[in-house]
């Protein structure tokens, strides 16, 4: 990966891309915390001596909740000053049943740790996994709430990766999204009371918004390295994604294409967008695939 970063800072100096100044720097989109500190610190390194870098920049990092105090304590000393804690459940039956292997005692010990080191980190839970009911996502939310983190992101179970699932279990997950409403309902009350709701999934307080998280809501461009890992940039008056798989793929994103994902993204969002000279945002989250197509349609964007 770090020979990928300066191949691909060349070619995109060959396209004359206009570097911005980086604000913020994102580990994440699998199992970071499997790279070695010294890794990490090369990476960083290389971003600093090759890109532009503000003081101050937020630093995210992905971990499981099997990760020592070491990793953590090593981690600051880089810079890194927000962590993200893949919980899911504190529910040891819903840990497993999503192939889960840390415990809840590892999560409480893993956030006391992490609270040692710094004082903005998330943490990400999942809903609707097999046979999950209203009384354990209750459960999961009112220790949520006695912990108190900085910020939560709360999602749906993933039914799109079908193959990590047998067949009975996806039906379960099929039976839940027809009652997902519910499921989201009581996230929202829960956690509206102690948190401010800013994004469908997610929830802060005192203003701690994930910084990266809202240049993807609000159509910003980002440059991703590592396997699978997805760019979006603007090249003069052209929009394009970029994939690396095997090789690179570009992708053109035409106007119309583009103007549909701008308000889909910053719908999700609290502060909505303004169109046409009118700010729109929707009331409330529920619901808002089918709140966000009727919008689309009422400004003739099909």
């Amino acid at each position: 990966m770090l020979s990928e970063v300066l191949i691909f800072k060349q070619e995109l100096l060959n396209l004359e891309y206009d570097f911005k100044l980086i604000d913020t720097i994102y580990f994440g989109g699998g199992t970071p915390s499997l790279m070695s500190v010294k890794f990490v610190e090369k990476l960083l390194d290389l971003i600093y001596q090759n890109f532009r870098v503000c003081k101050e920049v937020e630093i995210n990092f992905e971990i499981n909740p099997d990760i020592s105090v070491g990793y953590l304590r090593d981690l600051k000393s880089l810079g890194i000053n927000r962590i993200s804690i893949g919980v899911q459940s504190f529910n040891l039956f819903g840990l497993r049943i999503m192939g889960r292997t840390h415990s809840p005692e590892q999560i409480f010990t893993t956030i006391k740790n992490v609270e040692k080191f710094f004082d903005n980190y998330n943490i990400d839970m999942l809903c609707l996994y097999p046979y999950q009911d209203i009384d354990s996502l209750r459960e999961d939310l009112n220790i949520v709430i006695s912990i108190s983190p900085p910020h939560v992101s709360y999602y749906l179970m993933d039914v799109d990766k079908r193959i990590l699932y047998p067949n009975i279990l996806l039906k379960k997950i099929y039976q839940l999204y027809e009652v997902s409403d519910d499921f989201y309902q009581v996230i929202q009350e829960c956690l509206s009371v102690c948190y401010d709701h800013y994004e469908v999934s997610n929830f802060a307080q005192s203003q701690l918004y994930c910084r990266h998280n809202l240049k993807y809501w609000y159509y910003c461009d980002y440059i991703g390295f590592g396997p699978s890992a997805v760019s979006k940039l603007t090249i003069g008056n052209k929009v394009l994604r970029t994939i690396k798989i095997n090789q690179r793929e570009w992708e053109y994103i035409d106007s119309l294409t583009q103007i549909r994902e701008k308000i889909f993204l910053a719908l999700r969002t609290k502060w909505g967008i303004v169109i046409n000279g009118t700010l729109v945002k929707l009331d409330d989250f529920r619901n808002y695939y089918t709140k966000t197509l009727d919008i689309l349609k009422a400004y003739g964007i099909e």
